[in-house]
């Protein structure tokens, strides 16, 4: 086969297609919530795939970062924030230290730092299409990720977990989102066990958006692509681990390597209940 053919028999392969809405029952995520830890910046990708389907959007990471309105308001256009508002803890100012450096006011005056100071901790944004009587939350929270999955009210089920853009070092969590108690290397926070709380909690036929980061052995099929520039074809296959189920319903925006979107099956341990 000449170059110009293996050019064309690459081009007219099928590559994994965008997600489609349309692939789910819509029903499994009736007023569920969406959670992603270790976010960061990255919310407006995740709000504009899911806004359709989820109500509830909780973004959790270690640092803070604002919520802008008007970049929400470009991926939602036909709703309007209707109320925000913030909560904060109080915090000893480390500027209190002894021997530290004192303040200096615009007047040249010595002044004493304040010893406390209040920080972020949770901005709650509702945004409202009005024609369609709908309500939006979206919910940042600075914490550890893990605390703040295991104790939060509203996180005791969830309809969609998503997680990418993370690693093990190099500006990354080193949290084991994708391992589970049987994988060799857990022991992060002595519990290694993030992935197993994450199946106990998503909803049957819920939705797992993943490009891999941080994956165990136990769950490898998650992590195939990760680190990959190339798309995967039209078939990625099922695989049944545990009891359930995962379907691959297609891709969104690569980071990376592609992040693919994961139905879960749980009806083999629902029934065994």
């Amino acid at each position: 086969m000449d170059i110009s053919s293996m050019k064309k028999d690459i081009n007219e392969k099928s590559f994994l297609p965008d997600f489609d809405l349309e692939l789910i029952d819509k029903n499994s995520f009736a007023n569920k919530v969406l959670f992603y830890p270790c976010a960061g910046n990255d919310i407006f990708d995740v709000i504009s795939y899911f806004y359709p389907i989820i109500d509830t959007f909780f973004f959790c990471d270690i640092h803070w970062r604002n919520v802008n309105p008007k970049s929400i308001k470009e991926i939602l256009p036909d709703f309007d924030l209707i109320k925000s508002y913030k909560e904060y803890i109080w915090r000893k100012n480390a500027n209190e230290i002894p021997n530290s450096r004192q303040v200096v006011d615009a007047r040249d005056r010595i002044i004493e730092p304040p010893l406390y100071r209040k920080r972020e901790t949770r901005v709650t944004q509702i945004w409202k299409n009005e024609k369609e009587k709908r309500e939006i939350k979206i919910i940042k929270v600075v914490g550890d990720g893990y605390k703040v999955f295991t104790n939060e009210e509203m996180l005791k089920q969830i309809g969609i977990f998503f997680y990418r853009g993370d690693s093990y070092g190099e500006g990354g969590s080193d949290v084991r989102w994708l391992e589970t108690a049987t994988d060799r290397d857990f022991c992060y926070n002595g519990s290694g066990k993030h992935f197993d709380v994450v199946l106990q909690k998503i909803v049957n036929k819920g939705l797992i958006v993943v490009d891999g980061s941080n994956c165990g052995e136990s769950y490898k099929f998650l992590k195939q692509y990760h680190n990959s520039r190339d798309l995967p074809f039209s078939i990625v296959d099922d695989a049944t681990k545990d009891g359930n189920t995962f379907r691959c319903l297609g891709k969104i925006t690569h980071r990376y390597g592609p992040t693919l979107v994961w139905e879960i099956d749980k009806g083999n341990n629902e029934r065994n209940e």
